[in-house]
């Protein structure tokens, strides 16, 4: 049974390496989302303590 999601004439490798990509893609744009949250806490976090300690 052939899957149904696989359009005809894409190479089977071409779609295997797309199927791949996309989610490591994904991953690295959420590592990157929260390597910048987690700077912008820290800057936030240095700042509050700079204010309070000195």
């Amino acid at each position: 049974m052939q899957q149904a999601n696989r359009p005809t004439g894409v190479p089977h490798g071409l779609l295997d390496e797309v199927n791949l990509r996309l989610p490591l893609v994904a991953v690295a744009h959420h590592l990157r989302l929260l390597l910048s949250v987690s700077l912008v806490l820290l800057r936030e976090r240095k700042k509050q303590h700079d204010c309070t300690g000195g």
